[in-house]
């Protein structure tokens, strides 16, 4: 799940690139507030940056986009099968920069923004802590992870306003709204904490029904029946199977990721497009602060 942030991420950064210097530098193709074709070109200059963005802004604080570093992202899912909260760290995204803007429907007069993008494939890695449930089952896990995510298919809706600094006007989001579709996912997760062979606080109740027998003139008690039951707080295991590298229990948790991958993605994605729209919001707004309206946006 982690892996779709990077997604509107990348679009986030992708429609804050339109911004350019107050000197119009090279990347940027402005538009003009009258054009019939507007929609048109502000779509034509989102793809114009495609060559730009790839190592990034440095003039807009933009990072590179292929690879994307993301230090960090959180998300939180309280409702469906899939109830956990997620912390995503060192996440390395490659492929974003292979996006095309298939549609672009602008309101300027309200700053108001949608744009609609795909991407054939994303990969992300980096590293999970976990806790919450999954189905019925309890579940605590961190490690690394790896994702791959096919024919992506994404939305993002940006609410905007002008605002006035040192006598020049800028543009800055207030709201982002983002969703996102895709064909297939897979993932790989490598759990580092639950490697221990462990069974703590164990408590067990047995019931032994016995009598007493003779043999050779001696007397010995004979149990004909036990009933056993337990409880435990807490429970770990680990196998080692040497068919399968030692691995049996990772590979079946990881099997099971991907043969849910799309339910696990559609519990997901309210969590994930809210933990990308807040991190795009800041990404395109570090460009908006830098460049002028006058630049980008002619009368």
């Amino acid at each position: 799940m982690v892996a779709m942030h990077h997604i509107l991420v990348f679009v986030a950064v992708v429609i804050a690139q339109v911004h350019g210097e107050q000197q119009t530098p090279e990347y940027i193709l402005p538009c003009s507030r009258s054009d019939p074709e507007l929609n048109s070109c502000i779509r034509n200059s989102f793809n114009h940056l495609r060559t730009y963005v790839v190592n990034g802004l440095k003039d807009l604080d933009v990072p590179p986009l292929d690879p994307l570093n993301i230090k960090e992202m959180a998300m939180e899912n309280n409702a469906g099968a899939v109830q956990v909260k997620a912390l995503f760290t060192d996440i390395l995204v490659k492929g974003g920069s292979n996006y095309t803007i298939k549609d672009v429907r602008a309101d300027i007069n309200k700053y108001r923004i949608d744009v609609s993008v795909t991407i054939p494939r994303v990969e992300t890695r980096g590293k999970y802590e976990i806790i919450g449930r999954v189905l019925l089952l309890p579940v605590q896990s961190s490690g690394e992870f790896w994702t791959e995510f096919l024919n992506i298919s994404a939305i993002g809706k940006l609410y905007g306003r002008e605002v006035e600094r040192d006598g020049e006007k800028y543009m800055n989001i207030d709201k982002i709204f983002l969703d996102f579709n895709m064909k297939n996912a897979r993932f790989k997760v490598k759990d580092n904490i639950n490697n221990g062979n462990v069974l703590v606080n164990i408590s067990a109740i047995g019931k032994l029904y016995g009598r007493e027998v003779e043999r050779d003139g001696e007397k010995y008690m004979n149990i004909d029946k036990i009933f056993l039951d337990f409880n435990m707080k807490n429970a770990r295991f680990k196998v080692k199977d040497n068919i399968n590298n030692g691995n049996v229990l990772g590979e079946a948790i990881n099997q099971f990721l991907n043969s849910n991958a799309h339910e696990l993605v559609q519990e997901m994605r309210p969590a994930a497009s809210q933990s990308i729209a807040k991190l795009a919001k800041q990404l395109i707004n570090s460009a908006f602060n830098r460049i002028p309206l006058r630049v980008w946006l002619l009368d």
